[in-house]
């Protein structure tokens, strides 16, 4: 979890009535649910799309994110973690 700034983000919508909550999950880089996230959702999944690491993290990886109202943003990898065999 991170705490993120709430003035940065009331500054940047510049006194527009902006919904700054989201959650959504992302299946191997694809949305997982049919509704899409809010724009500030959006925007931060296009920000990690942007980096060469993060994209290809989010295709290889079961993640969910949400910001709540108190600006908590919180990633989670829900990737099943894989167990090595047993040899005899």
């Amino acid at each position: 979890m991170l705490e993120m700034n709430s003035i940065d983000f009331i500054r940047a919508a510049g006194g527009r009535k902006v919904k700054f909550d989201f959650s959504f999950s992302l299946l191997n880089g694809k949305f997982e649910n049919m509704q899409l996230p809010s724009p500030i959702g959006r925007s931060l999944l296009d920000a990690l799309e942007d980096d060469k690491v993060s994209k290809e993290f989010l295709k290889v990886n079961h993640l969910q994110f949400s910001m709540n109202k108190t600006f908590q943003l919180t990633i989670t990898n829900t990737t099943p973690t894989i167990q090595p065999e047993e040899t005899p």
